[in-house]
């Protein structure tokens, strides 16, 4: 880990968020900085995050294009080796973002529990900020293209 990393988590110790947080903020993430689809985040494997090389390994897609390997920017690494360390031991093919019962997500899923809440909070931190809101109509596809 870099020390940076050690450094970030470190100063996230005096607040710690819930485990049900830190898996909303990693697929918000997840789909904002390496532009995923919402069918391609629910059918990601723990295996297919690989830190090592900071990559997501996308092995099943709506097109064969759309089969790859796409970077980790390093907010996206932080943000998902936060919320790795919480996950006890998994087996293979695990889903990287499972439900709060362990079974994977669909794209309702994301849309309903993830990214409308988060697009609330985001409001809401504009508003606090004296700023207009998110525009009307931003989905997850919208994320693709940040």
């Amino acid at each position: 880990m870099a020390e940076s990393t050690a450094i970030y988590l470190y100063g996230r110790l005096a607040d710690p968020p819930g485990q049900t947080t830190l898996v909303r903020r990693a697929m918000v993430a997840t789909l904002g900085c390496a532009g995923l689809r919402n069918t391609e985040l629910c059918d990601l494997d723990l295996d297919d995050l690989v830190f090592a090389h900071r990559k997501i390994r996308v092995t099943d897609s709506k097109t064969p294009a759309g089969v790859r390997e796409v970077a980790m920017t390093p907010r996206l690494l932080e943000e998902l080796l936060s919320y790795r360390a919480t996950i006890d031991v998994v087996g293979q093919g695990a889903p990287a973002f499972p439900t709060g019962r362990g079974t994977r997500r669909d794209k309702d899923n994301v849309n309903a529990r993830v990214l409308k809440p988060a697009l609330r909070r985001a409001d809401e931190l504009r508003r606090e900020r004296s700023l207009p809101p998110l525009p009307a109509g931003v989905t997850v596809h919208t994320l693709r293209r940040t």
